[in-house]
């Protein structure tokens, strides 16, 4: 009598883990319903929903066996996918870029005179040196006695020009219009 008590008991158990078994399975089916565009890897069309909510316990355990690894394969797949280029970028050097041309200084003479010209939508500054006469943008701090260089970066098309102020007030590089 004990041992059909137990084995009664241990079979309400085994059939209420296969009902909740058969819920979630049940679940998982008809998140695969598809309401608007399939989405082959991830959704079913409503006929294949209906016909396995139908379907036998062990028809339902098959699909949820064949989803699971399908679901594993796709995780294995992008884990695969996303070492190979992490790979790929950590063992394939990146193109070498030319290292930029040091910029060249030239000298300018020594500042004769400063005048500011300031309209609506900038500030330029006219700077006349012993050398020559140039026109730069922004205001300049500088006195007349102080130094000036060319700064030049780049070749060719991209070539900048720079007129730089060795001022007791603020050293500094202006761009030469």
């Amino acid at each position: 009598m004990a041992d059909k008590t137990i084995s009664l008991v241990g079979r309400k158990q085994a059939d209420e883990k296969r009902q909740q078994r058969e819920k979630k399975i049940d679940r998982l089916i008809q998140s695969k319903l598809t309401f608007k565009k399939p989405f082959p890897p991830f959704t079913l069309p409503e006929y294949e929903v209906e016909r396995l909510l139908k379907a036998s316990y062990e028809e339902k355990e098959t699909f949820y066996r064949a989803e699971g690894r399908r679901m594993k394969l796709i995780l294995l797949t992008i884990a695969i996918l996303w070492a190979g280029f992490t790979l790929y970028r950590q063992f394939v050097p990146a193109p070498v870029r030319p290292e930029p041309p040091k910029p060249t200084f030239e000298a300018a003479g020594v500042i004769q005179d400063i005048q500011l010209q300031s309209t609506t939508f900038s500030t330029d500054t006219t700077v006349k040196t012993t050398t020559g006469i140039f026109q730069v943008h922004g205001g300049v701090s500088a006195t007349t006695g102080d130094t000036a260089q060319i700064k030049r970066e780049g070749e060719g098309s991209f070539l900048k020009s720079a007129l730089c102020i060795e001022s007791k007030i603020k050293p500094q590089c202006y761009p030469i219009l």
